[in-house]
């Protein structure tokens, strides 16, 4: 028996590897490359260049992994706030007019347009 450790075991230790490539990172992401890349690319994830590879630290994942899950919940919450208040302070719906389906349809067109749909 030898005190030698394989690749595998030392990854979770604090001397194994602490960043991934970018094939890692969208393995773990479920993504493809090129989006690992273009989200490098906006500034979305943190990586470092060694030559000519792009290395993602673990932490920079699991601060962007948090932020989703933060923001996922922000926006749960506010949706159901919005949901459960339904009418404005003067009486009318959050759509417009006094609920009618033409409100409703233009706000979802606005929504549309601005990209939030």
């Amino acid at each position: 028996m030898t005190n030698e450790n394989t690749a595998e075991e030392v990854r979770g230790t604090p001397l194994g590897r602490q960043t991934l490539d970018v094939a890692e990172t969208a393995d773990v992401l479920g993504l493809s490359r090129a989006s690992i890349y273009r989200a490098i690319h906006r500034g979305e994830l943190e990586a470092i260049r060694l030559g000519r590879r792009l290395l993602v630290p673990r932490r920079a994942l699991s601060r962007l992994l948090t932020a989703a899950r933060e923001s996922e919940e922000h926006e749960r919450r506010a949706t159901r706030s919005g949901r459960l208040a339904g009418l404005t302070r003067s009486g009318e719906t959050a759509c417009g007019g006094s609920g009618s389906m033409e409100g409703r349809r233009r706000v979802q067109k606005d929504n549309r347009r601005d990209g939030r749909l």
